[in-house]
């Protein structure tokens, strides 16, 4: 090429104009450096830019923020979304984060505050490890409108879950700390000085989920490493149960000459001797009462007997004898001394 020659110039100055256009373009669109890996569609409306991923830690003040699901974005992002008016729905800004290596990992994040550098985004650890990145990776940044959820499913990832006593009020402080939730993704949160990790299965009514004012239904699947625990023993009864005999006594033969095993005796429940209050058996039935009680029937008896006051209400009873007998002896009737046995309703009837 001759370098002396000014169309040659003209061309090789537009060339280099092309070039510097390109370089800026790709500034403004990839955070101040040129890209690497796979190439996003800047086509999509939604498409924020490429950023390069660090630590919450290198921020002062921030390492409140590495339990949550929000990142720290740059004042540009938030720039760009208000002049295009790209936020048209109610609620936060939700975004989806996708790994500039490999499309098929994302994850959807709430932001906290747009301080960041121009160019860069910082993330909790948790969400590195859902895009299977490492620090200063970089990351696609796009704007995520994304429904309302209703329901989750999550499985803790370590037995150790189970050891929090109240899961309900557990879950029901940390999840408003995640603006939203991505099927597949894994949280990881704090309890009581001691880290957990539980693993999104599922969200309805779609795979990413806004968690702004929503009713959300848990379910739980079995921990990793459950293990369901053998049967217990049965417990004792405390009932007197017949044992199974042993020994030459319980052995007898066939009828072809073969050892047979003689089956246990039934138990034998109730089987005590009945006995009254006082202590005596009980009498059988049709049979008369003992003496004893003929006697304590004639002393009551005879607590009912009173002078006779007249002849009109008054009638003579014949006494009973120790035997229980009445009529027995008159000798007895006569040293009663005038004493009756009081016989109710037994007066002369009169009219007025």
């Amino acid at each position: 090429m001759d370098y002396d020659n000014p169309h040659n110039m003209a061309q090789r100055l537009m060339a280099r104009g092309r070039r510097d256009r390109d370089r800026d373009r790709d500034r403004d669109i990839y955070g101040g450096r040129h890209h690497t890996g796979r190439m996003p569609n800047i086509r999509d409306p939604n498409f924020l830019g490429r950023l390069r991923v660090h630590s919450m830690y290198e921020i002062q003040d921030k390492e409140h923020l590495e339990n949550t699901g929000r990142v720290i974005l740059p004042g540009n992002v938030l720039q760009k979304i208000m002049e295009e008016n790209l936020h048209s729905q109610d609620g936060p800004m939700l975004f989806r984060l996708t790994s500039s290596a490999d499309a098929s990992k994302y994850i959807h994040v709430g932001v906290s505050e747009f301080s960041c550098p121009t160019g860069h985004i910082h993330v909790p650890w948790f969400i590195k490890d859902n895009l299977g990145i490492d620090f200063n990776a970089e990351v696609d940044v796009h704007l995520a409108p994304i429904p309302r959820g209703n329901f989750i499913r999550v499985q803790a990832q370590s037995v150790d879950f189970l050891e929090i006593e109240d899961h309900k009020h557990t879950l029901e402080q940390l999840l408003p700390e995640f603006c939203c939730l991505t099927s597949g993704q894994t949280i990881r949160f704090t309890h009581r000085g001691k880290q957990y990790e539980l693993k999104v299965n599922e969200t309805r009514p779609a795979a990413a989920i806004s968690l702004f004012n929503a009713d959300i239904s848990v379910d739980f699947d079995r921990p990793v490493g459950y293990q369901t625990p053998p049967p217990s023993p049965r417990a004792d009864t405390g009932r007197d149960v017949a044992q199974p005999v042993s020994g030459p006594s319980a052995q007898g033969t066939g009828g072809d000459g073969t050892d047979t095993q003689t089956a246990p005796p039934p138990p034998v429940f109730f089987g005590g001797v009945p006995r009254t209050f006082d202590g005596s058996a009980p009498p059988t039935k049709g049979a008369s009462p003992a003496p004893s009680t003929q006697a304590k029937v004639t002393q009551a008896q005879a607590r009912y007997r009173r002078a006779r006051p007249g002849p009109q209400n008054w009638q003579a009873a014949p006494s009973a004898s120790a035997s229980g007998t009445p009529g027995a002896d008159a000798s007895d009737s006569e040293s009663s001394e005038g004493e009756t046995m009081f016989v109710p309703f037994c007066g002369a009837g009169r009219t007025m």
